[in-house]
């Protein structure tokens, strides 16, 4: 695959970032399974502003609706394509892909990856065509003009996280250039393989971002916002979401700032209970995210 921005994808595949990128998804998903004195000792440990103020799945796994999670995954993600479009334009390489619709079907330019064989529709129900145009008319629903006025956005971007997002991450996800599949361990990925820049697999939260399709599914996503103000002829107020340890705030580092400390995040990932997370994965069907079932 031609790389259309090398110094970008040079970027993502620092374990910093990759690190970073691991512990923000990781954190909101098995905040609610630490104890409270666990809690306080990760706050404690690594600062408060690793701490999520909003997790998006209960102790058991279960998605939580309403509470602000849904800001904090479209902000976060506003963040890394702002940044990713400096980085390209400060380097004059093409700037990151979008995409202004979801890809069709029969799309030759972005179909479903299958290869290896083991990436099937049996495996990966969203490689199939017909699960695929389920999904994208189960989005068109949810962001419909009749829906968006009646949902929050935060609501919207739960949906989505967990729905129609997941899905393009699981449908166009591979293995990656060394066509190795990093597994469900409870210890961040700590082996050299996996800090190469052929490992972008979009299945793995660690990688995904290094894969130059991540921009174009979120640079979909990000335009929902835009979609749902104009609709609502109102502007999202950001005031109080959560980025992590990547925070704006004076003397903290920015998305992707050469100040992150590798072996922090590292120890920071270590302590957490990473079996169940750190994979995309779809918790609803296509009537749950599309908010009508």
């Amino acid at each position: 695959m031609h790389d259309p921005h090398p110094t970008l994808t040079q970027m993502m595949a620092k374990p910093s970032v990759r690190l970073s990128h691991l512990l923000w998804h990781a954190l909101r998903e098995t905040w609610q399974t630490l104890s409270h004195i666990e809690q306080r000792d990760y706050i404690t440990r690594f600062g408060a502003d690793w701490a999520p103020k909003r997790s998006s799945l209960d102790q058991s796994g279960n998605i939580i609706y309403r509470n602000g999670a849904g800001l904090d995954f479209f902000y976060m993600h506003r963040m890394m394509l702002h940044k990713a479009r400096s980085i390209t334009k400060q380097y004059r390489e093409s700037p990151p892909l979008e995409w202004g619709s979801l890809p069709a079907h029969d799309d030759p330019m972005f179909p479903a990856s299958i290869s290896p064989p083991m990436l099937n529709e049996i495996v990966y129900p969203s490689k199939s065509e017909n699960v695929w145009n389920t999904w994208v008319q189960s989005a068109a629903t949810l962001l419909s003009s009749q829906s968006i006025m009646c949902t929050s956005l935060d609501e919207i971007g739960t949906r989505i996280e967990y729905g129609i997002h997941a899905i393009m991450h699981e449908r166009f996800g591979s293995r990656g250039a060394n066509n190795e599949k990093r597994s469900h361990a409870r210890k961040p990925p700590t082996e050299e393989k996996w800090n190469d820049i052929g490992y972008n697999s979009l299945f793995d939260t660690y990688s995904a971002h290094v894969h130059p399709w991540f921009w174009a599914i979120h640079s979909w996503i990000d335009a929902q916002i835009t979609a749902w103000e104009s609709i609502r002829n109102i502007q999202v107020s950001w005031s109080d979401v959560w980025i992590g340890g990547w925070s704006n705030h004076a003397h903290s580092p920015g998305i992707f700032d050469e100040s992150v400390d590798t072996d922090k995040i590292l120890e920071a990932v270590a302590v957490l209970p990473l079996d169940q997370c750190g994979f995309y994965r779809p918790l609803l069907s296509p009537e749950e995210a599309s908010g009508i079932s």
